[in-house]
């Protein structure tokens, strides 16, 4: 039927006769070619929505479609690998809040305030990622404490999270599908100010890194990025490398120190800061 139609259609289009005049075609012929029109139009439309889109599909589905048709152990191996996705995060903001420094300039009070923004690689899959929370005091007598923890507006509980000298556990946080998760938390502790290492666990797309100056006296920082290992030969071996970022942060001021972007795990960044042992200066009306 849609193949008449198809001929009889190319049939008056090169005569040039006028598909709807009804006075010159017998109608049973012109209902009967109107019929097959529309049916040939549907039919476009049905196969057409039809087609086969692998972006419509399911994770699962699109894992198999790569696989072309591989059946076996090794295949529900890698599948069952691929759902369990990697994330990574969209941003991290990190802020080193100087509390106190010592006369000496060896020590500081630092609150670490961490924000993440957690994402999965296969955003139709959902995953749990299970955030380190962990700090060690470099005071011989002195503890550390988180803070407070939040996922998204939630305050986490922080029993599991004892204050004392050390300290290393994870947290669960769930991604949904298509969805992104925020996890923000603070720690508190005595560090040696000149020392303080980063390294990244994930794959992040954007890292900021500031800090900020609660206390009475002018800060001085440097700032290096590479690899941990690279950075590591430079605090204990002092192995050259080129010149820091270098500023100052002033009593009660905050500044951005680094600004990284699609930045690969093990890569890291060192924070060296020193205090000038005078006071900040007054201002007197």
């Amino acid at each position: 039927m849609v193949f008449i139609t198809a001929i009889w259609t190319v049939v008056m289009l090169t005569l040039g006769l006028d598909f709807t005049d009804r006075q010159r075609f017998w109608e049973p012929m012109f209902v009967s070619w109107a019929a097959g029109v529309a049916l040939f139009g549907f039919s476009v439309v049905i196969a057409l929505a039809q087609l086969d889109d692998p972006f419509a599909e399911g994770s699962s589905r699109r894992m198999e479609i790569l696989m072309q048709g591989q059946e076996g152990p090794h295949v529900d191996y890698f599948l069952s690998k691929f759902k369990e996705a990697e994330q990574y995060a969209e941003i991290v903001e990190k802020t080193f809040v100087f509390q106190e420094v010592a006369e000496d300039g060896t020590r500081a009070l630092l609150d670490t305030v961490t924000k993440i923004t957690l994402r999965n690689f296969i955003n139709d899959v959902g995953s749990t990622y299970n955030q380190p929370i962990g700090f060690s005091t470099e005071v011989p007598g002195s503890s550390a404490r988180v803070l407070y923890m939040k996922v998204g507006d939630a305050d986490v509980s922080l029993d599991q999270f004892i204050p004392g000298p050390s300290f290393r556990e994870t947290y669960p946080i769930s991604i949904g599908p298509g969805k992104s998760a925020t996890v923000e938390f603070a720690i508190r502790r005595w560090v040696d100010p000149t020392r303080l290492l980063q390294s990244t666990a994930r794959f992040s797309r954007a890292i900021k890194v500031s800090a900020q100056n609660n206390t009475a006296v002018n800060l001085s920082y440097e700032c290096r990025t590479g690899t941990r290992e690279r950075l590591l030969e430079h605090l204990n071996n002092s192995a050259p490398m080129p010149s820091p970022k270098s500023g100052s942060v002033p009593a009660g001021g905050k500044t951005n120190l680094i600004e990284l972007s699609e930045v690969p795990p093990g890569a890291a960044y060192l924070v060296s800061v020193s205090a000038h042992l005078s006071p900040a200066p007054t201002l007197t009306l």
